[in-house]
């Protein structure tokens, strides 16, 4: 009997999971300031590193294609960083004032709240 292979998902909602299963097993202070590092880290290093690329590439022939591309995933880079703050402040504040377990259950629920907030909250900026 072969082995079964499951679908990869994406990097971001393997980033996303990976911190919530981090974030419900921390201290509150650890994981708000985990959030606070990927939150910087995603949001505003990975860009300056992209942007940086571009602009040493330049953006004619083929490199205004993959440009393109970058710039797109600086995007996604902001969003995720969005998400994995809110979900760090989340599990944190429930930790800090809650002595119950996050369960697993509870942990994709609060990915999925945490991509669609970060989503809603960057279509408003």
């Amino acid at each position: 009997m072969g082995r079964k292979y499951r679908r990869r998902k994406s990097a971001g909602a393997s980033i996303l999971r990976d911190t919530s299963s981090i974030a419900a097993s921390g201290a509150p202070l650890k994981v708000f300031l985990f959030g606070v590092v990927g939150f910087l880290g995603l949001y505003f290093g990975f860009p300056l590193f992209l942007e940086g690329v571009i602009a040493s590439n330049g953006e004619k022939g083929l490199m205004g294609g993959v440009a393109t591309i970058i710039e797109r995933r600086i995007i996604w880079s902001e969003r995720l960083g969005i998400a994995v703050f809110l979900l760090c402040t989340g599990f944190a504040l429930f930790r800090r004032f809650s002595d119950r377990k996050i369960g697993k259950q509870s942990q994709k629920i609060s990915v999925v709240v945490a991509k669609a907030a970060s989503r809603s909250i960057e279509k408003n900026t």
